[in-house]
């Protein structure tokens, strides 16, 4: 099996064991399948194995500004042994174990794996539109189908801050808007810097 298939597999696989793990030993449930995380994996198997350059460079930048805080909380975990309030699941569960473990994968696999991705087949530019588009999408699913309680992609208030603090229903869906907003944002920037570094990859790619 080629390598652009193991990777495809991997995710895939990686994807369905996490996710279920955390709806099964936690109060997720089917929800734990709408983190951005989770979709992504999904995502960035479609594109090795399609060896697309345009969805390998969505996930990219759409899972850099997802991802990043809860990579430095990780890293902050195992350096301090202080959780930032993102992990309070993991404390409250005494699962520093094979929890935590799926938690640094879940969020690190995929950044190294697309950015892989976009080294090997090259950036497409045109990942902005998709990355704005499934980002809106993403948000406003979660916002209307899930439990506020679980603060799924953190669009219901700040995934530092506890569901059991008072002023959590404070956060409508101004605080959602500008967190979108925000991430849009990122991924703007990262495709702007992106475009102008990998520029002959996404040419050859064209014209091959």
């Amino acid at each position: 099996m080629s390598a652009h298939r193991v990777i495809g597999v991997y995710l895939i696989i990686a994807g369905i064991c996490t996710g279920c793990y955390y709806a099964m030993n936690y109060s997720s449930g089917w929800m734990e399948f709408l983190w951005y995380c989770n979709i992504v994996m999904f995502v960035g198997a479609l594109g090795f194995f399609m060896r697309n350059p345009l969805i390998l460079s969505t996930v990219l930048i759409t899972a850099i500004p997802a991802q990043a805080m809860w990579i430095v909380s990780d890293i902050t975990y195992l350096m301090t042994g202080e959780a930032m309030g993102r992990l309070d699941w993991m404390i409250e569960h005494q699962d520093t174990g094979l929890g935590f473990v799926l938690d640094v994968h879940y969020h690190t696999a995929i950044l190294i794996l697309s950015a892989f991705g976009v080294w090997r087949y090259g950036y497409d530019g045109r990942a902005i539109y998709l990355a704005v588009v499934g980002t809106v999408v993403i948000v406003v699913i979660t916002r209307l189908a899930t439990d506020p309680f679980q603060n799924i992609n953190c669009v219901f208030f700040p995934c530092d801050m506890s569901s059991n603090d008072p002023r959590v229903v404070s956060f409508g869906w101004g605080y959602t808007i500008k967190r979108s907003f925000g991430m849009t944002i990122v991924s703007l920037i990262l495709n702007l810097a992106l475009v102008r570094i990998l520029p002959k990859r996404e040419l050859k790619l064209r014209r091959g």
